[in-house]
């Protein structure tokens, strides 16, 4: 019996249209230094136009390289396709995208306020959105206003595994999720 195809999986090609398919949306990328070495020298080098540190301020050489970085990915540019085929099977605990109408500045802006959760006794405390491990356990868990306030600017978030990427989409109050297998 011949093996049966996987309905979710789609080609590289297919996967770079769904991503342009909402002509709105900017695709970005969390990349997180700390997981993926070299990596603040990869962006230098990559010609990317829109990048920037998530930790604000003049930051030390070593801490710049253990930082999270957001990336505005640009369509069928070497960068963009290593963060979409190579980083996400390498690093699935180190990139995250995020698709947004927003531009480069208000979505760095979002989430840079992110980088702290406010605790129910009112302290605030690292959080580590940039973690796709943290926001799959988490992303389920929120009710819709959480979510709201999560989401912000971004109209969807996806979260890498070794097989492709899962989309997660708040519609109302209602979370969707979505995975999607990239085929090599």
């Amino acid at each position: 019996m011949a093996p049966v195809a996987d309905p979710r999986a789609l080609s590289q090609a297919q996967f770079r249209e769904a991503m342009a398919a909402d002509g709105r949306l900017h695709a970005y990328a969390v990349l997180n230094g700390a997981r993926i070495a070299g990596l603040a020298a990869r962006l230098e080098q990559a010609g990317q136009a829109e990048w920037d540190c998530l930790w604000p301020g003049a930051l030390p050489a070593s801490a710049r390289a253990q930082a999270p970085y957001l990336v505005r990915l640009r369509s069928g540019s070497a960068f963009s396709d290593w963060v979409l085929f190579r980083a996400q099977q390498a690093f699935t605990d180190g990139c995250l995208l995020v698709l947004s109408a927003a531009d480069f500045l208000a979505v760095r802006r979002q989430l840079r306020e992110l980088r702290e959760a406010r605790l129910p006794d009112g302290r605030l405390a690292p959080f580590a959105f940039m973690d796709p491990e943290t926001m799959r356990l988490l992303l389920p868990m929120l009710d819709g206003g959480q979510l709201g306030a999560l989401m912000g600017a971004c109209e969807a978030w996806l979260l890498p595994d070794p097989q492709g990427w899962t989309r997660w989409v708040l519609r109302g109050a209602q979370l969707e999720q979505h995975a999607f297998v990239i085929e090599s």
